[in-house]
C-alpha cells in the first residue's frame, strides 16, 4: 500500500491567504519538483518586489531644481569660491542625472561667477543663455534682471533701464509683487548710479509707499541715504542712518544694517571726521563678517 502524504503552501497576498495542498506520490515526483521550482521563483520575485518598495522614492526633477535654486539663493552674497563649489556640485549632479532645470542652474551660476569676477560681458551672456533654457516666466525675470544689473556696472544704461524694466514687468504680470519690488529698486538705482537722483526719488517713493518688506525698504532707504549725501546733506544723511539703525537694532536683521554703518562712516569722513569715519567702517566690517559677506567685508 502506498504511504500519502500531504504537503501544503501558503501564499499571502494583501487581502487574503491562499492555502494550497499537494498531494504527494512517488508517481507525481516530476510534477513535484517543477512545482517547487515555480513556487521559489514566486518566493524569490516576492522577496525583490518587498525589497523595491522599502527603498525611499527618487527625488523627482522639480524637487531636484527647487532644492538647489534654494542653495542657489543663499547664496547671493557669497564670494567666487563659494560660487565655484556649488558650480562643480551641479555640474556633477547632472552627469548623473541630466536634468533641464538644472542646466539654467549651471549657467545662471557661471554667470554670477564672472559677475564676482568683473567679467560683466561674460555674466550678461550666460544669463542670456539662462533665458532660453527654462520656459518659467519667474525664472526668466530672474536673469532678464541679472543681465540689467550687468550692464548697469558696466555705465550701459539705456541696455540696463531695458532688461531692468522686462524684469519689472514680467514679475508684476506674474502677481509677485515683492520681485516687481525688488527689480523697480534696481531701476532706482540704476537711476542714481547714471547721476538722476530725483528719478530715483521718485522709484523709491512709489516703493516705500506700498511698504515692501524688510529687505527691500531698507535696500530703499540705503539708497535714499545716498543721494542725500552726494547731494551734500551730510546730516540729513546722518540722520536717516541713525534713525534705520534705532529701528532695526533688534530686529534679529543686524546684518541688513551694515550698509547704513558703511554710509555713517562715508558721511563722517566727509566732514573731517576720520575717528568716526574708522568706528562705523569697522562696525561695517564686523556687522558683516558675521554673516560671512566676504564681497561687503572686501569693500569695507
Amino acid at each position: 500500500m502506498r504511504k500519502l502524504s500531504k504537503i501544503c503552501f501558503i501564499f499571502a497576498t494583501e487581502n487574503m491567504y491562499l492555502i494550497l495542498c499537494v498531494k504527494r506520490f512517488s508517481v507525481f515526483n516530476s510534477v513535484y519538483i517543477i512545482f517547487m521550482h515555480i513556487f521559489r521563483i514566486f518566493i524569490l520575485l516576492l522577496i525583490i518586489s518587498v525589497s523595491q518598495s522599502c527603498q525611499p522614492p527618487k527625488p523627482t526633477e522639480p524637487d531636484v531644481f527647487n532644492s538647489n535654486f534654494a542653495r542657489l539663493r543663499s547664496l547671493n552674497n557669497a564670494g567666487f569660491d563659494s560660487l565655484l563649489v556649488f558650480y562643480r556640485q551641479l555640474d556633477s549632479l547632472n552627469l548623473l542625472s541630466p536634468n533641464k532645470g538644472l542646466d539654467y542652474l549651471i549657467k545662471s551660476t557661471e554667470g554670477r561667477m564672472n559677475f564676482r569676477k568683473g567679467n560683466y560681458p561674460q555674466a550678461i551672456e550666460c544669463f542670456r543663455s539662462a533665458v532660453q533654457m527654462t520656459t518659467i516666466d519667474s525664472l526668466k525675470a530672474l536673469s532678464y534682471m541679472s543681465v540689467g544689473l550687468g550692464y548697469m556696472q558696466m555705465a550701459a544704461f539705456d541696455s540696463a533701464f531695458y532688461y531692468l524694466g522686462k524684469s519689472a514687468s514680467a514679475y508684476e504680470q506674474t502677481g509677485n509683487t515683492r520681485m516687481w519690488h525688488v527689480a523697480k529698486s534696481n531701476i532706482a538705482q540704476a537711476y542714481y548710479n547714471k547721476r538722476e537722483p530725483e528719478k530715483s526719488k521718485e522709484i523709491i517713493s512709489e516703493i516705500l509707499a506700498q511698504k515692501p518688506e524688510h529687505s527691500v525698504k531698507l535696500n530703499l532707504l540705503h539708497l535714499k541715504a545716498n543721494i542725500l549725501g552726494s547731494s551734500g546733506l551730510i546730516d540729513s544723511a546722518l540722520l536717516l542712518d541713525r534713525q534705520v539703525i534705532a529701528e532695526y537694532a533688534n530686529s534679529g536683521e543686524n546684518y541688513l544694517l551694515s550698509s547704513f554703518y558703511n554710509n555713517m562712516g562715508m558721511c563722517f569722513l566727509e566732514k573731517g571726521m576720520p575717528d568716526s569715519a574708522l568706528f562705523y567702517c569697522n562696525k561695517s566690517f564686523q556687522t558683516d563678517s558675521l554673516q560671512g559677506m566676504r564681497m561687503n567685508m572686501a569693500a569695507n
